[in-house]
């Protein structure tokens, strides 16, 4: 699989306000590629759109989603070597 140095970045998810811009803008400009697309219903019948993309060889090292709310970094992630 894929193998970090001692440290890196994991991935981030993002909340964003027009996905379509969002993709358009990660993949034509930056170059990033789709790997998925995921529907997910959250709790009480909240559904929203995943979008999983990557640039390195990992499954996704960021997605975003049109989330509730004001558009913002939702997580990120860290790996370290322990």
């Amino acid at each position: 699989g894929f193998q970090t140095g001692d440290q890196c970045l994991g991935h981030y998810v993002l909340s964003v306000a027009d996905v379509d811009a969002a993709l358009a803008f990660y993949t034509k400009a930056l170059g990033f590629q789709l790997a998925d697309v995921i529907d997910w219903t959250i709790g009480d019948g909240l559904s929203v759109t995943l979008y999983f993309l990557y640039c390195n060889g990992r499954h996704h090292s960021f997605a975003f989603a049109k989330l509730p709310g004001s558009k913002r970094l939702h997580h990120f992630m860290l790996q370290a070597n322990g």
